[in-house]
């Protein structure tokens, strides 16, 4: 790379405006109220980047589907009650761990977790009244086991984590 791509590339500017919002035990006991840790069907877990609310993947889905279960869409409604009660916005990230069978129109654990991801931030922002810009639906696939870097305990790698932020920034 010559001297002047380097210069170049040193002079572009990328502005993210980040604001600090320290509330996360407050942000925590919203959730907590309307979703508490059951069988171990819901883990909540603080990190740098805000609160991960996860809940087992089958709470959501019927098998190798993209169709939400009727369980799955009363979380919904709960888990929206707590977004509605914050400016925070929220990712969500499927992981996925499946075994599909030979006539499934998936082939992969990337692309059917990119998919649910999708399908439940369609939901929160269509039945929910959820804005469009507040969520980030993510599809890691089966690239990020839980049992393996996050917990000890005995919960399931297949999961939809929602990542409820502790900061606001505007794009």
């Amino acid at each position: 790379m010559s001297v002047q791509n380097v210069q170049a590339l040193s002079e572009v500017n990328v502005y993210i405006n980040v604001t600090s919002q320290p509330d996360i035990n407050h942000i925590l006991k919203i959730f907590q109220q309307t979703l508490p840790v059951s069988n171990n069907s819901i883990a909540y877990t603080i990190v740098p980047r805000g609160l991960i609310i996860s809940i087992a993947e089958d709470k959501f889905f019927y098998g190798d589907s993209i169709k939400l279960t009727e369980e799955g869409q009363e979380l919904l409604y709960k888990i929206s009650k707590g977004l509605n009660n914050l400016k925070n916005n929220c990712a969500i990230e499927s992981h996925t761990d499946e075994q599909f069978p030979e006539k499934s129109i998936y082939k992969d654990d990337w692309e059917i977790s990119i998919n649910r991801a999708t399908v439940i931030a369609n939901f929160l922002t269509r039945y929910c009244n959820i804005e469009k810009k507040r969520l980030f639906p993510i599809g890691f696939g089966n690239s990020m086991p839980f049992r393996e870097t996050v917990s000890p305990r005995d919960f399931t790698d297949s999961r939809i984590d929602f990542v409820i932020f502790d900061y606001a920034y505007k794009r």
